[in-house]
């Protein structure tokens, strides 16, 4: 994976499998918070949530409503001007998640080039939200949700 040049994870679960590809890849490793969580100078972006708590309770309803919108941030300066990310998640749902992480990264002049995640969830049409020039990978699908 030398077309890479930093590792990235979103809170949280992609924490567990960044750090270990991240070391592997000897690349740095940039983390994603939701607001307030890391010190320091951050920038910031809105994000409307995951989808992945509804899956846990079927009186929510439908995927299409509204999440509850919160703040993702990054420490200022973790990704440099031209780098190529590799983005480490467990899930690719509705996109919001890794919508907001390439906006960071593209607030700090990076680009995100590849995604990997455990599992993936094709009904709710994440992987269409994504630029076409970022690889995608993921270990699983589950369809029909």
């Amino acid at each position: 994976m030398s077309s890479v040049d930093a590792v990235l994870a979103p809170e949280a679960l992609g924490f567990a499998f960044a750090g270990s590809i991240a070391s592997a890849l000897k690349k740095p490793l940039v983390l994603v918070r939701k607001e307030g969580k890391l010190p320091g100078d951050v920038q910031s972006v809105a994000c409307n949530g995951s989808n992945m708590h509804r899956l846990c309770d079927p009186e929510i309803g439908d995927f299409s409503t509204k999440n509850k919108e919160s703040n993702f941030e990054i420490t200022a300066g973790a990704v440099a001007p031209g780098q190529r990310v590799l983005v480490v998640d467990d899930c690719l749902a509705s996109g919001c998640t890794v919508n907001a992480v390439t906006q960071l990264v593209a607030l700090q002049g990076g680009r995100i080039t590849k995604l990997v995640c455990v599992m993936e969830f094709p009904d709710l049409l994440g992987r269409q939200k994504m630029h076409d020039e970022v690889e995608t990978f993921s270990l699983m699908q589950f369809d029909g949700i």
